[in-house]
C-alpha cells in the first residue's frame, strides 16, 4: 500500500541561524533557497543545512515590538517541525513516504509572510536528506488568503476531488501542527474519508504523535452504517461506502465484501477468485474458501445447505418473497438429490425426455401406476417415489418428517376468503407467475404460530439429519467483517 505525507507549511517551519517566526518570510526564504542551490559546500546534517557563512542574508526580527532588520551569514537551515513528523511518519510505516504533499502559500499579491519559498526549502531538504524522488514531492501553491476558512475549504475540496488516488489503496499521514488555523482545520475536516493518521508536534517537544480524536470519529461513524449494511447482508452496499470511507485503502476488507457480494448472486466462480486474494491464516477465510470450491464443484449437498440458508437470511431481513422462492428451490433440489442418492437415478431432461427416471419407474415392480410417473418428475411425484424407494427398497433416513413438512407448506388454509397454501405464494408470486404480495401478518396465519421464524426453525429440525445447518457461513464473516472493521485493525 502507498504512503502519502501531507504538510501545510508555517512560519514555524524554518529555522534560519537561530530565529524561527521572523518578518519577511517570504522575501527571506526566497534568498535562502537561491543560496542553497548556489552553493555547493552546504553540508546536510540531522536538523538540516549547515553552511560555511561567507553568504550574508538580512533578517528581520521583531523586538520589544518593532521591527529590526540586520545582515548576518547564513550558517544553518534547520526544519524543526518537518524533521519529528517525517520520523514519525517512517517508524509508523516502516517505510519513507512514497509522496509528499508541501501546502505552500503565495498570494496575489505577495504576503511577506507567504510559505512558498518554504515549501521548496523542505523539498531540496527532504530530497537531499532522505533521497526521496523530486517528482514525488509535491509544492502545491495556496494562492487563497490561508486565513479565510471558507476559501481554505474549497481549496481542500478541490485537491481531494482532483487527487482521488489518496482515497484508494494509500494510507495518508497529514500534519497539523504548522500552517494558519484555516488552512490546518480543512485539511482536517476534508480528508476525513481517508485512510488517514493525523500528526502533531507539542511545542517544545522533539517527538510527534498522533490526533485520534477526529480519525476514531469519522470511522466510527462509517462503521455503524457499514455494519448496518453486512448485518443485513448487502455486501454491494457496504462496498459502496468502503470505498468512499476511511476504510478505503483496507484491501481485505473490500476483497471480502466483494466475495460475499458474488455469493448473494450465487456467482461462486467470483467468490472463489476474490477470496483467494485474501492473505489471510483466519480459520475463517479457509473455511471460506473450502465451502466455495464445493460450491463451484456443485456439491450438491453443498447447494442444498446454501439454499437452507439463503432462506433463513431472506426471512430474518423480511424479504418474504424471496425468501419463500428460496424455500421451494430447497424442497425440489433436495428431492431431486435425495433420489440420486438413494438410487442412483439423476433427473436429467434429453431430447425433451427424462429417459433415466422413466427407465427406473418402468424397472421397479414396487411403482405401481408407472403412467402417473413417466416423464414427470414433479414435486409430488418425487415425493411419493421417495416414500415408495424408502419402504420397499431402501430407508431413508426422517424422509416422513420432511413430507409433512412439505405438506404443511402446501396445505391450503382460509386467507382473505379463499383457500391458499404456502406454496400458492411461491406460484402466484413475482418470482414465478403472478403478483401476489406476501407480509409477516399472512405468513402467521397460514403457518401459525410463528409464521417465517416457525418455517426457519421446521426447516432446520427436519433437515438437519441430511445437511449440515448447525452453522450459518454468512453470519461467521459477518462477524470477521465486523473484527476488520475495529479499531486498529
Amino acid at each position: 500500500m502507498a504512503q502519502s505525507l501531507l504538510y501545510t507549511i508555517g512560519n514555524s517551519d524554518i529555522k534560519i541561524n537561530d530565529h524561527q517566526r521572523f518578518e519577511g518570510f517570504y522575501d527571506t526564504t526566497k534568498e535562502v533557497l537561491g543560496l542553497l542551490k548556489r552553493d555547493g559546500e552546504a553540508r546536510i546534517t540531522d536538523k538540516g543545512f549547515a553552511l560555511s557563512g561567507k553568504e550574508v542574508i538580512p533578517v528581520k526580527v521583531t523586538i520589544k515590538g518593532s521591527v529590526e532588520s540586520h545582515e548576518e551569514p547564513l550558517e544553518t537551515v534547520e526544519f524543526p517541525i518537518f524533521i519529528p513528523i517525517l520520523t514519525k511518519v517512517v517508524k509508523d510505516s516502516h517505510k519513507k513516504p512514497d509522496r509528499i504533499f508541501l501546502f505552500g502559500t503565495e498570494q496575489e499579491p505577495p504576503d511577506p509572510q507567504d510559505t512558498y519559498y518554504a515549501a521548496e526549502l523542505v523539498k531540496l531538504f527532504a530530497s537531499k536528506r532522505y533521497r526521496i524522488a523530486c517528482q514525488n514531492i509535491m509544492v502545491m501553491r495556496v494562492n487563497e488568503p490561508p486565513w479565510d476558512y471558507d476559501q481554505m475549504s474549497d481549496y481542500f475540496s478541490r485537491f481531494f476531488e482532483e487527487n482521488q488516488h489518496l482515497k484508494h489503496n494509500t494510507f495518508n499521514y497529514i500534519s497539523l501542527t504548522a500552517g494558519t488555523p484555516a488552512l490546518t482545520t480543512n485539511i482536517a475536516l476534508r480528508s476525513m474519508d481517508l485512510s488517514v493518521k493525523y500528526l502533531y508536534l507539542p511545542r517544545g517537544s522533539g517527538e510527534s504523535k498522533e490526533i485520534k480524536l477526529m480519525s476514531r470519529l469519522n470511522r466510527q461513524k462509517y462503521e455503524s452504517i457499514i455494519l448496518e449494511l453486512i448485518k443485513n447482508h448487502q455486501y454491494g452496499s457496504a462496498m459502496d461506502v468502503v470505498e468512499s470511507s476511511p476504510y478505503a485503502s483496507h484491501f481485505k476488507l473490500l476483497k471480502l465484501l466483494d466475495a460475499m457480494r458474488r455469493r448473494m448472486l450465487f456467482d461462486f466462480r467470483g467468490a472463489l477468485e476474490e477470496s483467494r486474494k485474501i492473505d489471510s491464516s483466519d480459520v475463517r477465510i479457509v473455511e471460506l474458501i473450502d465451502n466455495l470450491s464445493d460450491l463451484c464443484s456443485q456439491d450438491e449437498k453443498k447447494i442444498l445447505e446454501e439454499l437452507a440458508h439463503r432462506t433463513e437470511l431472506s426471512f430474518l431481513k423480511k424479504d418474504y418473497l424471496e425468501g419463500i422462492a428460496f424455500l421451494f428451490s430447497l424442497v425440489d433440489n433436495f428431492l431431486q438429490f435425495q433420489l440420486e442418492t438413494s438410487t442412483g437415478v439423476k433427473i436429467n431432461k434429453i431430447g425433451g425426455e427424462f429417459k433415466e427416471f422413466n427407465e427406473f419407474i418402468l424397472r421397479k415392480e414396487y411403482i405401481a401406476e408407472k403412467e402417473k410417473y413417466l416423464n414427470l418428475p414433479t414435486r409430488p411425484n418425487l415425493r411419493e417415489i421417495l416414500s415408495l424407494v424408502s419402504k420397499d427398497e431402501s430407508p431413508i433416513e426422517a424422509i416422513e418428517d420432511i413430507n409433512d413438512f412439505i405438506d404443511r407448506l402446501e396445505k391450503p388454509t382460509k386467507t382473505n376468503g379463499k383457500e391458499t397454501s404456502i406454496l400458492d405464494l411461491r406460484n402466484k408470486g413475482p418470482y414465478a407467475h403472478g403478483n401476489m404480495g406476501v407480509t409477516e401478518e399472512l405468513l402467521k396465519g397460514m403457518y401459525p404460530p410463528f409464521g417465517a421464524d416457525g418455517i426457519v426453525h421446521d426447516l432446520k429440525k427436519r433437515f438437519s439429519n441430511r445437511i449440515d445447518l448447525s452453522r450459518n457461513p454468512f453470519e461467521i464473516i459477518n462477524n470477521l467483517l465486523a473484527e476488520w472493521l475495529a479499531p486498529d485493525v
